[in-house]
């Protein structure tokens, strides 16, 4: 008896079948995915994406701050790259807030006494200036004992950030950044991840020991 082929109909059917189940498996597989992914990760991608965004629609830089334990979210662009330099930029950008909020709270006491005179329901005095748009930072605090290390577009060296020296990625107003290759290393195990170019989101990631 000769063996008898699958006819085109059949296999377009199983084809068919086949692409169903895995449309069906790939959200749950992605899903289980990010549920796994380790917090400080997503915060990493929630804070870029969020930069990024503040950048195209405000249509001025932003960037991210990678030093040794902390990883900074910034509206201003300062061409500093040594720890100490940028330690004594946050301090006088604290400073600088600190003297802004006191001026904003007298300034909300004469804004209050001008509602009160006028007492016009239909032109009530603007609000005071929102202190977190004017001096704004975001942070995020790694775990103890991890290590962070990057690895610039173009550079075949993995750069540690040791409290010596930080590393700045920055937003432009149009979208783009840099790419670049981020890892981060606790007890022996490493997470890298790579960004791209033209939207700054995650490429790729892949775990491994080392």
């Amino acid at each position: 008896m000769r063996a008898r082929g699958f006819t085109l109909v059949e296999m377009v059917v199983a084809l068919t079948i086949i692409a169903i189940l895995l449309s069906l498996a790939f959200p749950a597989m992605k899903a289980l995915g990010k549920d796994d992914e380790p917090t400080h990760i997503t915060s990493v991608l929630d804070l870029s994406r969020f930069l990024r965004a503040r950048a195209m629609s405000e249509n001025r830089p932003y960037q991210m701050v990678f030093d040794q334990q902390t990883i900074y979210g910034l509206r201003y662009f300062y061409p500093y790259q040594e720890e100490t330099t940028f330690t004594e930029f946050l301090t006088k950008l604290e400073e600088e807030r600190v003297k802004r909020k006191e001026e904003i709270a007298r300034m909300e006491v004469e804004r209050l006494q001008l509602a009160q005179d006028l007492a016009d329901p239909n032109n009530p005095p603007p609000p005071p200036p929102n202190i977190d748009d004017e001096y704004f930072v975001r942070k995020l605090t790694l775990p103890k004992d991890m290590r962070v290390e990057v690895r610039p577009w173009g550079d075949v060296i993995w750069k540690p950030l040791d409290g010596t020296t930080i590393h700045r990625w920055v937003f432009q107003p149009t979208g783009l950044c840099d790419p670049m290759l981020l890892r981060f290393g606790l007890e022996g195990q490493w997470h890298e991840l790579s960004f791209e170019v033209l939207t700054g989101d995650l490429g790729t990631q892949r775990f491994y020991a080392q």
